[in-house]
């Protein structure tokens, strides 16, 4: 799995640079992020949740589909950059069913069948997180 976001970081940023973003702070400030957050992201070391990763791909101007076709196998990026904008729902809706069907494979590739099976009878999509323990 953190091969997989690295190879999306990698993507982010190849992707940041042609759109003119020489900088993480000036790409930071357009999508409204923080800077330290968008290096966490282009190297990986952070998981980000769906609506960030819309934000993000909006800012580049590029359809979610673009930003993960071929980054599991490592395949250089290929799009014509569209302009960024207000995005189409209809549009975005599909993008949405092509993503959740993607996650859905990388999730049967990376989490053990058990795994699953905890996750549907507590009705998530997301592993369980651990309790924290209380401040002393």
């Amino acid at each position: 799995m953190d091969d997989i976001l690295k190879r999306l970081g990698q993507r982010i940023r190849e992707i940041r640079i042609r759109r003119g973003f020489a900088s993480q702070e000036a790409f930071a400030d357009y999508c409204k992020m923080h800077r330290t957050f968008i290096g966490h992201l282009e190297t990986g070391r952070k998981d980000f949740r769906l609506t960030t990763i819309i934000r993000v791909a909006d800012a580049l101007g590029v359809t979610l589909s673009e930003l993960f076709a071929g980054a599991e196998r490592e395949e250089p990026f290929k799009s014509k950059l569209t302009n960024p904008g207000t995005p189409d729902p209809h549009r975005l809706r599909q993008e949405l069913d092509i993503l959740e069907r993607t996650v859905h494979s990388l999730r049967e590739i990376a989490l053990p069948e058990n795994q699953h099976k905890a996750d549907a009878a507590r009705g998530s999509k997301r592993p369980a997180r651990r309790p924290r323990s209380p401040a002393t």
